[in-house]
């Protein structure tokens, strides 16, 4: 079994919390694309790791020509269990990284939107009616305000640990060959 290991991730996510945000609009959108994805890894990852607890043969998700499908997902055959590692080590970095940021309200935002997959609109009526009590409901025009501070801070958080390089100009994954961060150990 392969093991995960992401090296010194909380303290380089912590290092870079609070510091002056300077990103391009290029990595904004590679950072907005990376979490608008994860909520779709993590279907995919619970999708895997059901049919892998519940011995339940993956050979009914293929086709003949060796493709899975799952939740919208196309995954080769042999391909299957780099692609769950590739998936669960982004999902972790991203909710990882949205966890560590200090605004509750900016949090708050970040995990609704990318970590629950609540749709916009849902997600700011939420924020208006103030449903937590420990959070003052906020108008749409902050919402979208904190909303897009957030996302500058968890892409200066990207930036820093290079996972920004992964996103490639058409807004898709880079090949697993190129992901230095990704460190696979057999026990």
């Amino acid at each position: 079994m392969a093991q995960i290991r992401i090296v010194e991730l909380n303290k380089a996510l912590k290092n870079v919390s609070g510091e002056h945000v300077g990103v391009s609009a290029e990595e904004l959108n590679k950072a907005e694309y990376l979490l608008s994805i994860n909520p779709e890894m993590i279907r995919i990852i619970g999708d895997y790791e059901f049919a892998v607890k519940s011995s339940i043969s993956l050979s009914s998700y293929e086709s003949s020509k060796g493709y899975v499908r799952q939740t919208r997902a196309t995954i080769l055959k042999y391909k299957r269990p780099e692609w769950y590692f590739l998936y669960k080590t982004l999902s972790k970095i991203i909710q990882t990284t949205i966890n560590n940021v200090i605004n509750p309200y900016e949090r708050t935002i970040l995990d609704l939107l990318y970590i629950k997959g609540m749709r916009y609109l849902a997600a700011q009526s939420y924020m208006e009616k103030g449903y937590r009590s420990d959070i003052y409901p906020i108008s749409g025009s902050t919402f979208a305000d904190r909303r897009r501070a957030a996302i500058k801070k968890i892409a200066h958080s990207f930036q820093m640990l290079g996972l920004l390089d992964l996103v490639q100009a058409e807004y898709r994954i880079g090949e697993l060959s190129s992901m230095q961060f990704l460190e696979l150990k057999t026990r």
